[in-house]
């Protein structure tokens, strides 16, 4: 548990800033839960023997996991920022054209 704890000070301290910043270390701390996941011990995997003596199934599922989960969610989280920070440039719901 004492691997999480400089994450959590930083989570913490961010929602003292503003939405701005919350948000995006939101998507760098979920990124960051998601490499840790993907891979606890990275000393295993530096050559390609380690990948037979590991178990083949448990490593390609921990590949695809640290492939794909960082994309879909900093992907998801940029674009949730981006329709936000949209929504609240057109002035909260007022359609265009009709002043």
């Amino acid at each position: 548990m004492q691997d999480w704890v400089p994450l959590l000070v930083l989570s913490a301290a961010a929602w003292t800033a503003g939405p701005w910043v919350r948000g995006r270390i939101a998507v760098l701390s979920a990124a960051a839960l998601t490499v840790a996941y993907a891979f606890p011990d990275l000393s295993g995997l530096v050559t390609v023997a380690a990948f037979d003596d590991l178990g083949g199934a448990d490593v390609l599922s921990r590949i695809v996991v640290l492939l794909l989960a960082p994309v879909v969610v900093l992907g998801g989280g940029l674009a949730a920022l981006a329709v936000r920070e949209r929504l609240a440039g057109q002035g909260h719901g007022q359609v265009k054209g009709h002043e």
